[in-house]
């Protein structure tokens, strides 16, 4: 051990100290509350308070300072330093720990060595049993495993020093973690304020000062009563000529004009050029275009299957290739914060858990899908909590604003920057995590090479 700094010994785990406890076997004074280290972790960093007749089985009494080491599944790294009890109860654990009791070496010390790399890799390379759950660390193996010891006074500052910077880590980790969260409200924000005018008040008041005027929100929706129209008549005429048949007298009269927004609640007030419409208004849906295929009916392909909460599978044909919007239909809606909209734009297959909708030129299909991605459609559910279900007659009659094309081109173009910015950060977010998940075994590691604290002279 050569390569050990000054001072230092690098004793086995026997060695060291492994405590020969006693057996306790609280069933027999049922009544009685005991401090039990039990080998699932605690949600407060804090052993349980338990009576004796809630415990099923023999464990280990255990003092003081003794460290912990969970030989059980060794992957989960969990090591323990037992703790003076709080209220003077006997202290006991689980059979699943090795004690290791050594008056000579700050406890603490030792679970900083035994959560390290270099030994966590070693306890784990020689296990019994199959499975992640089911594995051990191999008792008379642990013995013989080396651990760097520094003198005490120097441990004591390794400690100190570690504490600090696990300090730190926690802090900066429970920052990162709040990231995602910070993300999602920014951007659910974004779309609330894109759909009710804010995104784009300024540009607004910019084109008022330049003196330019778009067409009103009312004309651009005759013309999409007129697009909706045109359409259908399209289509119902294909329908014919497939058939190779005639269209009746007056089949036109069977079109159904689009149907006025259901309002559950009052509406909020939209800019001066806008207005509300419904869902119909702005799409033509296309449902009655689908099928669903069960799964031992599919044949693999190239094309991607759509469902609810997007794609499933491939499939070998496609019904449909368009720029599309596809809407959640019948999947649990009640506390859901996955988006239930999402574009399309390539040839693919749609089963009857999603509804289709062909916006009507010129509206977008980004215009749409930012608009129904996070639309709280609650009150206009129907079915039960367990299968809510979104029936294409409620979706038709969503309310839903309608801006002037030109300003929709601007709210989607705000959209598209803000949402790369917060993917561009996403991204940081992610590397942030892997390099700060290294942290703490980086640390770790330079202390027990004697290089984290100067050394003892």
């Amino acid at each position: 051990m050569s390569d050990l700094p000054k001072g230092w010994i690098a004793p086995t785990i026997e060695e060291i100290g492994i405590a020969k406890t006693k057996s306790v076997n609280p069933a027999l004074t049922p009544a009685k509350h005991f401090e039990l280290w039990s080998v699932p972790s605690f949600p407060t960093n804090e052993p349980e308070i338990i009576t004796g007749g809630e415990i099923k089985s023999n464990k280990a009494s255990v003092q003081p300072n003794d460290v912990l080491l969970c030989k059980i599944n060794p992957r989960i790294n969990r090591v323990w330093v037992v703790r003076p009890t709080k209220k003077e109860l006997p202290q006991i654990a689980s059979s699943e720990w090795i004690v290791v009791r050594n008056e000579q070496i700050d406890s603490h010390y030792l679970r900083y060595a035994f959560i390290e790399d270099s030994f966590r890799i070693k306890l784990c390379s020689n296990v019994s049993g199959v499975g992640g759950s089911l594995t051990r660390a191999r008792p008379q193996d642990v013995r013989r495993y080396r651990i760097n010891i520094a003198p005490p006074e120097e441990q004591k500052r390794i400690v100190k020093k570690l504490d600090t910077c696990q300090g730190h880590i926690d802090r900066s980790k429970s920052a990162l973690d709040a990231i995602p969260q910070l993300l999602e409200d920014y951007r659910a924000s974004l779309l609330a304020k894109a759909f009710n005018g804010e995104l784009t008040a300024d540009w607004r008041a910019q084109q008022k000062a330049q003196g330019i005027k778009h067409e009103s929100a009312e004309e651009l929706l005759q013309r999409l009563r007129q697009e909706r129209r045109k359409q259908w008549e399209k289509s119902e005429l294909a329908k014919y000529q497939a058939k190779g048949k005639t269209p009746p007298k007056k089949w036109k009269n069977r079109f159904k004009e689009s149907i006025s927004p259901d309002f559950k609640k009052s509406p909020n007030k939209l800019p001066t050029n806008w207005l509300w419409t419904s869902v119909s208004d702005q799409t033509l849906c296309l449902d009655s275009q689908r099928i669903p295929i069960s799964k031992n009916d599919r044949v693999t392909g190239p094309y991607p299957y759509y469902g609810a909460n997007g794609q499933v599978d491939f499939v070998s044909k496609y019904l449909f290739d368009e720029h599309l919007t596809l809407v959640t239909e019948d999947e649990t809606f009640y506390g859901r914060t996955a988006p239930i909209a999402y574009s399309v734009d390539h040839k693919c297959w749609v089963n009857n858990h999603a509804h289709v909708l062909r916006p009507l030129p010129p509206i977008s299909n980004s215009y749409i899908t930012h608009m129904l991605m996070h639309y709280d459609v609650e009150p206009w559910l129907s079915g039960t909590t367990g299968r809510a279900k979104l029936t294409q007659a409620a979706l038709n009659c969503l309310p839903i604003p309608l801006a002037p094309i030109p300003e929709q081109k601007e709210i989607i173009r705000l959209l598209e920057m803000a949402f790369k910015r917060i993917n561009a950060i996403k991204d940081l977010h992610a590397q942030l995590k892997s390099q700060h998940s290294k942290l703490t075994q980086s640390i770790l590691a330079k202390a027990f090479r004697g290089e984290l604290v100067p050394q003892t002279s």
